[in-house]
């Protein structure tokens, strides 16, 4: 059978408060309807609950059974609700991007809105446009960082960067590198190179360089984490190619040879986001600017 909750609610504060007057006044009823409240709760159990006395009512044998049990469902009902609050009171916000070149560019950003909007949880997306339009359509995309050929549905560009890619070396490991300039052919031919995998946008844009010059190569290490690949980086295993912005120079080289090709970046939100704090993030970002 179901019992209405705030029957049982009724019931278990008339047991505390050892009194139906008491227990209505604390819950802003009147007494004539904590009344009926017990005798509605008693027939649709169809046993007796309170016995009253001159010291006023206590619960029978039934009655006090059913009280231990409501307290633990009300305590049960005011943790779920407490999770639910807490979820609510938390407000899920979205940046996708396809490339970890740029990202870097936007910490501070990320830092100072986290720091003035603590009813936020941020989650950053780092994936396929493809799955970032996946994502738009679901309604969970709201900030955007993408490579400027990338099509996205519904994307306003706020900005849009150039970022140049460097032959990165160890200072520690490769020193004769430092102050020197080297032939594109000779640095693929005498140095192992530690590249990202032929399915990310670095990779192609390094090919395409490769391709424009005639030449041909092999890396010695071909990973699909940038993070990987600093790290042989850092470990001397090999020669890296990345943005200056995710090294630190006094560790590392930027080898003097031929300039790469240039890639574009473009920094923007979703026009469909109802999401009411896409505007305060870029007030942020527009303040870091100046």
């Amino acid at each position: 059978m179901d019992v209405n909750l705030n029957l049982l609610k009724y019931y278990y504060e008339v047991v505390k408060e050892k009194n139906i007057t008491k227990a209505a006044e604390k819950l802003f009823i009147t007494q004539p309807a904590m009344t009926r409240a017990i005798k509605d709760l008693e027939s649709q159990l169809n046993t007796k609950l309170l016995d009253r006395t001159q010291k006023g009512v206590i619960p029978t044998n039934e009655g006090l059974i059913l009280f231990e049990h409501i307290e633990n469902i009300l305590k049960e009902v005011n943790i779920t609700r407490d999770i639910i609050e807490n979820s609510e009171a938390m407000s899920d916000f979205y940046i996708g991007t396809t490339t970890s070149n740029y990202f870097n560019l936007i910490i501070d950003i990320l830092k100072d809105f986290n720091e003035k909007y603590k009813d936020v949880r941020v989650h950053i997306v780092f994936e396929d446009i493809s799955i970032l339009d996946d994502m738009r359509r679901s309604g969970k995309l709201d900030i955007i960082i993408k490579n400027k050929n990338e099509i996205l549905t519904d994307f306003k560009k706020i900005d849009e960067f150039e970022l140049e890619n460097f032959f990165i070396a160890s200072k520690k490991y490769f020193p004769e590198l430092e102050g020197k300039h080297i032939k594109i052919e000779d640095l693929l031919k005498n140095y192992p190179l530690v590249i990202m995998s032929e399915s990310s946008p670095g990779r192609r844009n390094f090919d395409n360089f490769i391709r424009q010059k005639g030449l041909n190569f092999k890396p010695a290490y071909e990973f699909n984490s940038y993070d990987l690949c600093k790290k042989l980086v850092e470990a001397g295993i090999g020669i890296g190619i990345d943005n200056p912005i995710n090294f630190n120079d006094k560790d590392y080289i930027f080898i003097n040879t031929d300039k790469m090709n240039k890639r574009y970046f473009e920094f923007g939100y979703n026009i469909s986001s109802r999401h009411k704090y896409v505007e305060k993030f870029l007030e942020i970002y527009e303040k870091k600017k100046m």
